[in-house]
């Protein structure tokens, strides 16, 4: 089973590379999904959270106000690490659960995609390392438009972040997002043809 760690800065479109992958037969992982179930009412991870930040980053439903926490340890290197802390060895965890259960399934290849994932040192849970790329006043553009954050907090959110030059050293590959969607799937196909298909096919005439 071939894992392809995919990650990239905030607005990178991590999630457009990951649906494309996902329509070519890949299993897609997403941390940021896994991770809500380390946040959900009733778990030790929404405990652990409370009792760090307090009863302000719980919402009107109970569950931990993402929004809310994110604009508290975006401001603050201290809390987002602590935050860090908490949350990404439970995530890394359960993204192991899942990735067992795909090797058992029989799965040839899948996805995690993580925004964290050189940060958190994920990065050996996968056999290479794919990186989203954009310019930063794009990210700014993109974020602005799709989450209605300012761009300001959006800055700040991209201070917190690894820088991409480092995320780049580390890749073996860099898929440059600057161009339309369909520009996108291209890309990824080609790569995905390269990289991915072309090996699951050795391995199968190979047996």
């Amino acid at each position: 089973m071939k894992i392809i760690g995919l990650t990239g800065g905030i607005g990178s479109g991590k999630s457009e590379i990951a649906s494309a992958l996902l329509d070519l037969g890949a299993l897609v992982i997403s941390a940021d999904q896994v991770s809500h179930e380390v946040y959900r009412k009733g778990s030790d991870g929404w405990d652990d959270l409370v009792g760090a930040f307090g009863d302000q980053v719980i919402g009107l439903d109970g569950e931990i106000d993402r929004d809310k926490l994110s604009s508290i340890v975006f401001s603050n290197p201290n809390d987002l690490s602590k935050l860090n802390g908490l949350i990404h060895p439970r995530t890394r965890a359960l993204i192991e659960n899942r990735l067992d259960a795909a090797r058992n399934a029989g799965e040839t290849a899948v996805v995690v995609e993580a925004a964290v994932l050189l940060e958190a040192g994920w990065d050996d849970l996968a056999d290479e390392i794919w990186v989203s790329k954009v310019s930063e006043d794009q990210v700014v553009s993109r974020v602005v438009e799709g989450r209605g954050l300012d761009a300001s907090a959006v800055r700040a959110r991209i201070m917190a972040q690894m820088s991409q030059t480092e995320r780049e050293n580390r890749a073996d590959v860099v898929i440059d997002n600057t161009g339309d969607i369909d520009n996108l799937k291209k890309t990824v196909l080609g790569i995905w043809h390269e990289r991915v298909n072309s090996r699951i096919n050795r391995r199968v005439v190979n047996r």
